[in-house]
């Protein structure tokens, strides 16, 4: 039974954290809290959920600190209560309240694939940390491919630090490089061809 309204729906969702079936994401995520109006959201209504999940360095190593322009791997595991054909599974990445970036299989161009009840799998996202230093937090999501009907969807399902970024300001780091070399002046062939920089007049 869904909720009906915005308190039923808080209640409903407390309920759900309760039961057993989200009591193991405790050991490898932070579990669904209350934070005043809006709290840590976990929307559970489908047949494939997740069950543990982490960050991983390229070598397979767990962390929640990556140096900005490496590796990483968002490592997510599902059990399947119901058959379902080819679900698309997908992350955001938040600063704050703030969304940096989001992303899902579909967009991607990968398949899933299609999911036998009682099955156990194993799904990943390995992305570039591309990001200015801060605390960013992670939000998955598995829904029907063809509905869009949320399966199961958590919100801050992990968190992690960048650090030893360049990024002076904004949420992205480019990775840019800076060269200084002596310039040599070339005779233009055609005026046409040249663009000029005038300065305003003093």
């Amino acid at each position: 039974r869904e909720p009906e309204n915005r308190e039923a729906a808080h209640a409903w969702l407390h309920e759900q954290a309760e039961r057993p079936l989200l009591r193991p994401l405790a050991r490898v995520v932070r579990p669904v809290v209350w934070r005043g109006v809006l709290p840590a959201l976990r929307f559970v209504r489908g047949p494939v959920r997740f069950v543990e999940g982490r960050l991983e360095t390229e070598d397979g190593t767990p962390s929640t600190r990556f140096r900005a322009g490496s590796r990483a791997v968002l490592r997510l595991v599902v059990e399947v209560q119901g058959n379902c054909e080819q679900p698309v599974f997908g992350m955001i990445l938040r600063l704050g309240s703030h969304v940096v970036y989001s992303t899902n299989n579909g967009i991607l161009g990968t398949p899933s694939r299609t999911f036998a009840a009682s099955e156990r799998a194993e799904v990943c996202f390995a992305f570039t940390v591309g990001l200015a230093n801060g605390h960013y937090s992670v939000n998955v999501g598995v829904a029907d491919r063809v509905g869009g009907t949320i399966h199961d969807w958590i919100n801050d399902f992990t968190d992690f630090i960048v650090d030893d970024s360049h990024c002076l300001e904004g949420v992205t780091d480019l990775d840019a490089e800076f060269r200084c070399v002596p310039s040599v002046a070339v005779e233009p062939s055609d005026a046409d061809d040249v663009v000029s920089i005038r300065t305003r007049p003093s």
